[in-house]
Parts: C-alpha cells; sequence; structure tokens
C-alpha cells in the first residue's frame, strides 16, 4: 500500500494529511490565526492554513476525496462545508490507518 500511496499522492495530498491530523496544532506551529469565520468550516479552516488553496476548491476537494478514499481521514470532500462545532473543526480527522 505504501509504494501505491507513494506512486499516487502529491506533496499536497501530504501536506493535507499532515493539517487534517491536527488542525489547531499545525495552525499554532505555522502561526495560523483563524478567524471567527473559519470556527465551524473546515473548508475556510483550510483555506486559511494554505492560502494557495483560496478558489481552488476543485482541486483540493479533489485532493480530500483521494485521502478520503484511501481510508487515511475521516472527513470527506462534501462534509468540507459542513457546520461544525469549533470542537470539531479543529479535530483529528486522520484515521488509524494513516500512522501505520
Amino acid at each position: 500500500m505504501f509504494l501505491n500511496f507513494v506512486d499516487m499522492f502529491t506533496a499536497w495530498h501530504l501536506r493535507i494529511l499532515k493539517f487534517f491530523e491536527n488542525p489547531k496544532e499545525w495552525g499554532q506551529k505555522q502561526g495560523i490565526r483563524y478567524t471567527n469565520q473559519s470556527i465551524g468550516i473546515p473548508a475556510r479552516a483550510l483555506e486559511e492554513a494554505f492560502s494557495e488553496l483560496r478558489r481552488k476548491r476543485e482541486f483540493y476537494d479533489q485532493v480530500v476525496r483521494d485521502l478520503f478514499s484511501q481510508g487515511l481521514i475521516r472527513i470527506n470532500s462534501e462534509s468540507l462545508d459542513a457546520l461544525m462545532s469549533k470542537s470539531e473543526t479543529f479535530a483529528s480527522c486522520k484515521t488509524p490507518m494513516a500512522n501505520n
């Protein structure tokens, strides 16, 4: 599986996977201060974390779909717009499979 992932995934896959491991901690380490607008909507938090992804929704939706379909994260592209509590938005979405 690992070799298959190496062939399939880009640097963006790895960056987004790392972000979803712990979005709050990732933001703190990167000096990101999430605005109140991002609270409750994972897509906004992701765009604030990676300014390069703003207005590139189709691109990062595909990356999230890839990670989800391989069982590496629990969030799918449809739930990126879901209204969530602050704790849910910034909770880890990485699966145990991603740690192997």
